[in-house]
């Protein structure tokens, strides 16, 4: 796992707690890159109804069936001040190699695993403290029935991981604003996930 810290590779001494924290539940993940204390995601209004112009054609199956999509997601506006809450953006990259995009349910699966590893991190930072939130590619997959589709409120809402385009954010611009390699390649997949933390310190 490749560690970046505002384009540095550091040392432990010289990271804080919450950094690391996050090298020591992340260092097992297989072809990933954590990039810590970057700059957060620019959210705007424009970028988020352009976004929910795409998610509205519902090519991922999840547009009204799933309470971290839109339309749950709230207005614009709603999402904007939610975001703004978090001061601290940390961003965790996983690439699955050899993937046959014509296998849907292996993608699906593929997807899933990483939500599983991205809210297993988030749990265990909140357990030390950390006020923290993940946002990921796809709706959140923790229950194998969304309450959405019930017309009830999310039975687990400490496990959800919300979804990237939903709150309007291009993750092609993001990574590359925070030096990453956003290139799609043959036969690969590179997920992603934006831990976002209220301060930066455990709470007391």
């Amino acid at each position: 796992m490749g560690i970046t810290v505002k384009d540095k590779v550091m040392d432990d001494h010289m990271l804080d707690g919450r950094i690391c924290l996050l090298k020591k539940l992340c260092k097992d993940i297989s072809n990933s890159n954590l990039f810590v204390d970057v700059v957060k995601p620019n959210i705007i209004l424009n970028s988020i109804r352009k976004n929910r112009e795409i998610c509205k054609t519902n090519r991922c199956g999840n547009y009204g069936r799933n309470l971290t999509c839109p339309p749950f997601l709230g207005d614009a506006d709603v999402c904007i001040s939610e975001i703004s809450r978090y001061n601290i953006a940390d961003v965790l990259t996983q690439t699955f190699e050899d993937v046959d995009f014509r296998n849907k349910s292996y993608v699906k699966k593929i997807i899933g695993g990483f939500q599983d590893t991205c809210r297993s991190v988030m749990t265990d930072m909140r357990r030390n403290g950390f006020d923290v939130i993940a946002l990921s590619v796809g709706g959140c997959n923790y229950c194998e029935r969304c309450s959405a589709l019930d017309d009830k409120k999310c039975r687990y809402p400490e496990m959800r991981i919300f979804s990237i385009s939903g709150y309007g954010i291009d993750m092609a611009e993001y990574i590359r604003d925070i030096g990453g390699d956003f290139t799609f390649r043959d036969g690969e997949i590179t997920l992603y996930c934006i831990f976002l933390t209220k301060n930066g310190s455990a709470l007391t």
